[in-house]
């Protein structure tokens, strides 16, 4: 996929499945998951880099890896969300991938 650059997550609205996006955010962001076809895999990958300890309101329709709400400190990460039919629920993980340089 082509990765996509973007100011911020709020600025989208909502995220599109199947696509790959790049952000870097110095400020609180709002994830808006789409509503998907359970008959098909989806996923979205965001690059983020943090320049600033940053809260992301994640929403409703998620489960976080090892269920853990992440905090997302300076630094460079992945964010994958992966849509779970089972569960009809989007499953997140977060990997920091490290310092901001």
């Amino acid at each position: 996929s082509t990765v996509q650059n973007v100011e911020s997550i709020d600025v989208l609205g909502s995220l599109e499945s199947n696509k790959v996006y790049r952000i870097t955010a110095d400020a609180a962001q709002i994830v808006g998951l789409p509503a998907v076809d359970s008959n098909i895999q989806n996923q979205i990958l965001i690059y983020l880099n943090a320049t600033a300890a940053i809260e992301i309101v994640w929403g409703e329709n998620v489960v976080f890896v090892n269920d853990e709400i992440p905090t997302i400190g300076i630094g460079h990460y992945r964010i994958i969300f992966e849509f779970n039919p089972i569960l009809a629920k989007w499953v997140v993980g977060v990997i920091q991938d490290g310092a901001v340089n």
